[in-house]
């Protein structure tokens, strides 16, 4: 075969023979002559002649130029087979597409990049250890009508956005984020209606839009211009009779636009916003069973405070979505140990409290943490506004209950993961004190976390496999604030810690401040000022 193609290239003008070597279709063999020339346009313009490139050049694509070589192995390896030269020499469209799907792979497999900072004091950064930088790309495809998407599922949907946003949500790119994600949300807007289908998807907080709010909040560039995406609809009688009486959609949407905002959208109590809102007291009363539920039940003070969910007499939590080991800690303004006196209030399941206090005796794996939310009761405790119903059992302080409802946060897991991963490569010994320092506040602490553990000496996939255990721990007894406070008293690191930490910091403040004796005030910060440190909950 090889043989044949360079039988082909000294061919006159560069024409292709007729039949030989199994006649296969005259575009194929031209194409095929074409790749040895590092000629691909035909081939990137025509996708369905690939395939037929492929079953003339057999083992010949070894001999071809990188462009060309990378093009057909894309479709015969799958885009996690290519090489970074050949995910390279990609058109830019193409690597792209190829370079969200090689991240988005080793994101689930805990690898991340690190980014070191030069020298001057621009916080400009170079890559280090990392497989390849993502391209700028445009918005994905969506089925249109004219220049209006069909429908707003198209949208939320849509894979290709989903894949870029958490390439680059993996990396803490949120500027980046930001501008991307801003076109989708555009779209959304376009075609907003009634009720935003976001009860159709599996989890909110885990979906590109969420993570392109938090972007926002950690940048301090929420736009309601791209946050409108339901709008009132004039029904029928007979369709509203039809209509679901909870608009969780609706409300999901508006929770959305409070994070990208860091405050309550202004367009809250116009319909069809107030509607939704006024059915939320319906849906409250049941039992939180995950984090997207923790969200709205806090997230709802910023849209009536009059009608707020700390009406409620009482709350039942499932105990994988709070902060089990912070219940433990006097920093959770319990005043003391939680197997202490506050037992008569927050009641844990009984094997929980017994699990909690094997760990305080003999520290546990990390691993080992999941029994604690294998536990199938129920939290339980009583919580109510001021001077209300004064019968009631004692109630939880205000700051109490904002520090259990704030509990964990999944969502932002990935852009920590990356930031601390920053730090350690920059300077390990700070790391490594900052560990041990903020291991004091925590009533145990896993023998496979502990801050000897973090020295240099090992792979990314070592590090990045003992950073995922701490970023779980340190949220699970809520000391991620803590962690970002302590190393920015040991060191200055590089831009992506500090965008990282002022997210923590915005997110901290925006699922707090409802509890705060101070009220609620809406979260600002310059995105040109460095982190100050100052992240203590």
């Amino acid at each position: 075969m090889k043989l044949f193609a360079r039988c082909i290239a000294q061919q006159p003008n560069g024409t292709v023979p007729a039949g030989g070597g199994g006649d296969p279709n005259a575009s194929a063999l031209a194409a095929y002559h074409d790749a040895f020339l590092g000629e691909i346009s035909v081939l990137v313009s025509d996708p369905s002649l690939v395939r037929r490139v492929l079953d003339v050049a057999g083992d010949d694509i070894s001999a071809m130029p990188v462009n060309a070589r990378a093009v057909l192995r894309r479709e015969a390896r799958s885009d996690e087979g290519l090489s970074a030269e050949e995910t390279a020499a990609l058109p830019a469209s193409q690597r792209s597409e190829v370079s969200a799907v090689q991240q988005s792979r080793r994101a689930k497999s805990g690898i991340t990049s690190r980014l070191v900072d030069l020298e001057d004091d621009n916080l400009e950064q170079k890559p280090l250890r990392s497989s390849f930088e993502l391209a700028p790309v445009p918005p994905g495809n969506y089925p249109r009508v004219g220049h209006v998407p069909r429908r707003q599922i198209d949208v939320l949907r849509d894979k290709e956005t989903a894949e870029h946003i958490q390439a680059m949500y993996v990396e803490a790119d949120f500027e980046n984020i930001v501008k991307y994600g801003s076109s989708a949300a555009a779209l959304l807007c376009e075609c907003a209606q009634e009720e935003p289908p976001f009860d159709k998807l599996a989890d909110t907080t885990n979906h590109w839009t969420w993570k392109w709010a938090l972007s926002c909040l950690a940048t301090g560039t929420g736009d309601e211009a791209f946050l409108k995406w339901a709008v009132a609809d004039v029904q029928s009688v007979r369709e509203l009779s039809n209509a679901t009486p909870f608009r969780i959609g609706t409300l999901l949407s508006l929770a959305i636009a409070t994070v990208a905002l860091g405050r309550a959208p202004t367009f809250w109590d116009e319909p069809p916003y107030r509607d939704a809102i006024r059915t939320y007291p319906r849906i409250e009363r049941s039992p939180v069973t995950s984090v997207l539920s923790l969200r709205l039940r806090v997230l709802a003070n910023y849209w009536d405070n009059a009608n707020s969910p700390n009406d409620l007499e009482s709350y039942e939590l499932r105990p994988d979505i709070v902060r089990l080991v912070a219940l433990l800690s006097p920093t959770t303004n319990f005043g003391g140990s939680m197997l202490g006196s506050p037992s008569s209030v927050v009641k844990l399941p009984e094997e929980l409290l017994r699990r909690l206090e094997e760990f305080q005796r003999a520290p546990p794996l990390s691993s080992d943490l999941k029994m604690l939310d294998q536990v199938n009761d129920s939290i339980f405790f009583y919580a109510s506004r001021q001077n209300s119903r004064s019968w009631q059992p004692q109630l939880l302080s205000r700051p109490v209950l904002g520090s259990i409802l704030r509990g964990r946060s999944p969502e932002i897991y990935d852009p920590v993961r990356a930031a601390l991963g920053d730090a350690m490569a920059v300077d390990a010994s700070s790391f490594v004190a900052a560990v041990a320092e903020v291991s004091e506040f925590a009533p145990f602490w896993p023998t496979d976390c502990m801050s000897d553990l973090f020295q240099n000496g090992r792979s990314l996939r070592e590090d990045d496999y003992l950073l995922a255990r701490l970023v779980i721990f340190i949220d699970q007894a809520g000391l991620t604030s803590e962690m970002f406070s302590a190393l920015a008293r040991y060191g200055k690191f590089g831009r992506r810690f500090q965008a990282v930490a002022k997210l923590v910091q915005a997110y901290d403040h925006l699922l707090l401040a409802p509890y705060r004796d101070g009220g609620l005030f809406p979260f600002t910060h310059s995105t040109d000022e460095p982190f100050s440190g100052n992240v203590m909950s």
